[in-house]
């Protein structure tokens, strides 16, 4: 287990160094992340707390300090793991996740790697991007983006693997059942603190900017997130509730003033979905701990009619809000964005549907799939869908295993709470998880690191505490021969078998490019070829629309025309997108126009560039809704490109 531990750290520790003594590294940053490992190498959990304190404020810091570009949560964490793996764990009996769970969490992680080293690989086409590749993330890896996902996949490791440090050191040091909620209550008070300065517009000048896009009705200043700002305060919340009702004292003072800072934060983030979870799980929790004294099935079947009731209200609060968005903005009602991103998920499942298309590909394969509304609005998005984001990313067999993994800490909560539901600090951690997953629905927090260091953290705090009173009730004995009951063999055998082949099959799977989806409502055509009265052929546009062209192009000239019949002083507007920015705009009559657009070249391993039309006007063709016709396009060479290289050194 040793062995494995520090083989385990070598990566992080060569990360961490390098990040040292790279010249491109802040000051201000080489202090946080040898702060963060000096103290985890002399005391572990001071480490961890020193971790849960600022890693979820690591954005605002950054702003701060004007290191903004800089992922300084995920640096402090890296280093944190770095300290931590190096330790020789204590061999103490405690809390731990189920065998399954440990197994599933080991497997998530190989079969991560895998599909990044296939998607990596495929940079070997690029020799020159290859190179600066490397060098850029030898240089500069909290800094820089790289398109192959490799610190995306590294996001995803490090949350299993903080949550797992924090169950470990919860063995070692029990005291964390206490301390560790106070650590995470203490940021999340911290963040609704920078909310308030915001309010009375004191923050950092980009945080102000930010702020001045959004408008003046959401204040959230330590993440750029306002709904997953709005995940963070919502499971906090819930935790500094459980934990008023566990406490007495001096200490139920100081959750009474986290409890209203986390719902004074949640309320400025307006986040309608964090709201609508926590409306949920905090009547339900209540609840259930109240109704105690009651049978088991009677208190089933009142728990089942609350929630339904609360489903009831707030399906009718949505609708509501949505009504009252239609008012305000006439083209709400057709923008359906949720609706065309689940679309847009399931048609990358159906290309990579076992293993998905790798860590943090959604966002940068994401014009390949989107719709042309989607991919003439943002260019590049998340799925706003955190349980699809994972099923593409990783695929089916991806989003089984980490679930796997996540229920084993949920199985150990949920089974306490059912002996014991008045354990207030228990039911606060697990009511803050469950609030977590139903915000899951519509957006996607653990992209952000800074809300996924938190999520992780509870996630491990409640799945310790559950361990532990499971423990306490049976005994060590019990556990004891539990154990030896285990049919290790098989497990390492498993275990064998799965990392053998998970290292390998989804590397294999995802070693080509992908291709875009060619379907009429993700390219915007008519796929049936229109003559015009001069016998130039074309094709018929919806209202939005999309042209794929290779990533190699640099100028391509774009033949439109407006419908029949369009009068000279009334032409249709086409707005030009790519990759998120505007192109151009362009006004199109009825003939023939050549537009010359210069497009910025995707980096590989991307292999394709999407050009996306939105028509102001739409008519009606054969009883069809049309925007323009589109006759083609050519791809232009620019002069460089075809000198020979003689006369190019010249």
């Amino acid at each position: 287990m040793l062995i494995l531990r520090r083989v385990l750290a070598v990566v992080p520790c060569l990360v961490v160094i390098l990040a040292l003594v790279s010249p491109s590294t802040p000051m201000v940053a080489r202090v946080a992340i040898a702060a963060v490992g000096l103290v985890t190498l002399v005391d572990p959990v001071a480490g961890l707390l020193l971790l849960a304190v600022s890693g979820p404020l690591g954005s605002y810091l950054a702003e701060l300090l004007a290191i903004g570009h800089f992922r300084l949560t995920e640096a402090m964490l890296l280093s944190f793991i770095c300290a931590w793996l190096v330790q020789r764990p204590a061999r103490i009996d405690g809390p731990r996740l189920p065998r399954y769970a440990t197994m599933s969490g080991w497997l998530f992680g190989v079969l991560v790697v895998s599909l990044t080293a296939g998607v990596f690989s495929q940079l070997f086409r690029y020799p020159d991007i290859l190179r600066a590749t490397l060098l850029a993330l030898a240089e500069s890896y909290f800094s820089y983006a790289d398109p192959t996902g490799i610190t995306n996949a590294a996001a995803v490791l490090e949350g299993v693997a903080i949550a797992t440090a924090a169950i470990e050191l919860f063995r070692q040091r029990p005291s964390l059942a206490r301390s560790l909620p106070g650590a995470l209550a203490l940021s999340a008070a911290g963040g609704a603190l920078t909310g308030v300065l915001l309010w009375f517009g004191v923050a950092p000048h980009r945080v102000l900017a930010r702020h001045g896009l959004i408008g003046d009705t959401r204040f959230v200043a330590h993440i750029g997130d306002l709904n997953a700002a709005g995940t963070h305060f919502a499971m906090v919340l819930c935790l500094s509730l459980g934990m008023s009702v566990h406490e007495r004292g001096r200490r139920l003072r100081w959750w009474i003033v986290a409890t209203l800072a986390c719902a004074l934060g949640l309320w400025m983030s307006s986040s309608r979905s964090a709201e609508a979870a926590v409306g949920l799980v905090i009547p339900a929790a209540a609840l259930w701990a109240g109704t105690v004294s009651r049978p088991k099935s009677h208190r089933l079947r009142l728990l089942a009619s609350v929630i339904g009731v609360l489903l009831v209200i707030a399906a009718i609060a949505g609708w509501r809000i949505e009504q009252s968005a239609l008012k305000q903005n006439a083209q709400y009602s057709d923008l359906g964005f949720r609706q065309q991103f689940v679309m847009s998920s399931f048609r990358i499942i159906g290309t990579h549907p076992y293993f998905g298309i790798g860590a943090g590909q959604y966002y940068n394969d994401a014009p390949l799939f989107l719709t042309p509304q989607l991919a003439w609005t943002y260019g590049f998005e998340n799925a706003h869908n955190n349980f699809l984001q994972i099923t593409t990313e990783t695929g089916i067999i991806g989003f089984a295993l980490f679930a796997a993994w996540f229920a084993g800490g949920l199985q150990l909560a949920l089974s306490t709470l059912v002996s014991s539901p008045r354990d207030g600090r228990l039911l606060g951690a697990a009511g803050g998880i469950v609030a977590f997953l139903g915000t899951c629905l519509v957006g996607h927090p653990l992209v952000v690191p800074e809300v996924a260091l938190a999520v992780f953290l509870q996630f491990g705090l409640m799945a310790a505490l559950g361990a532990s009173s499971e423990l306490n009730r049976a005994g060590a004995a019990t556990e004891a021969r539990r154990v030896q009951a285990t049919p290790v063999a098989l497990w390492r055998t498993l275990g064998a078998a799965g990392t053998l082949a998970l290292g390998v099959l989804p590397a294999l799977s995802v070693v080509k490019p992908n291709a875009p989806v060619h379907l009429e409502e993700v390219d915007g055509l008519y796929y049936e070829q229109k003559v015009d009265e001069a016998g130039m052929p074309f094709w018929w546009t919806r209202k939005y629309a999309s042209v794929f062209v290779p990533a190699t192009a640099k100028r391509v000239e774009l033949t439109m025309r407006a419908p029949a019949g369009t009068p000279v002083d009334r032409p249709v507007r086409v707005d030009i997108t790519s990759s998120g920015v505007t192109m151009a705009q362009t006004l199109v009559a009825d003939s023939w126009k050549t537009v010359i657009l210069e497009l910025i070249p995707p980096q590989p391993p991307l292999t394709f560039n999407r050009i996306n039309l939105k028509s102001d006007s739409v008519s009606l063709d054969g009883g069809r809704p049309v925007g323009i016709r589109v006759g083609g396009f050519r791809i232009a060479r620019i002069a460089w490109e075809v000198m020979p290289a003689n006369d190019r050194r010249q």
